[in-house]
């Protein structure tokens, strides 16, 4: 003889929404900060702030297109969507991709180094080129 006991199932978790997609203005320039505390020696301070920059600028792209949605998701998941449709090159998305790595290592506390910092800087200026080159203002 079996005995069957009823399964105890957990209620679904709702999944959160996506914060909403927008890009507020700030004042000065995020890339010149950066090149500023990377020329001070601050690599994981301007490693974070190139970070924010690349964020900014792939929102940017984003909001030109509708069909993206209207909630932010994360710097891969925007890079692959824009990559995808061509909207970025295969250079810029490599770049972009490894930046994200460095930014996300920087915000956790690993170091990271000179070249990596510098390589960022220039994703920043890849980016900002492709969002002139979309007619966004970079």
């Amino acid at each position: 003889m079996f005995i069957v006991a009823p399964c105890y199932k957990p209620p679904k978790k709702k999944s959160k929404a996506w914060p909403k997609l927008e890009c507020p203005p700030i004042d000065g320039d995020l890339l010149v900060d950066a090149r500023a505390l990377y020329d001070g020696g601050n690599l994981v301070a301007a490693a974070m702030t190139a970070r924010v920059e690349i964020e900014r600028q792939l929102t940017t792209l984003a909001l030109k297109y509708p069909k993206f949605g209207s909630g932010w998701q994360g710097i891969g998941r925007t890079a692959v969507w824009l990559f995808d449709r061509r909207i970025l090159r295969s250079n810029t998305f490599d770049s972009v991709m490894a930046a994200a790595d460095v930014g996300n290592r920087a915000a956790h506390g690993q170091l990271v180094t000179k070249t990596e910092v510098l390589n960022m800087l220039g994703a920043v200026e890849s980016l900002r080129y492709t969002v002139r080159r979309k007619g966004g203002v970079a």
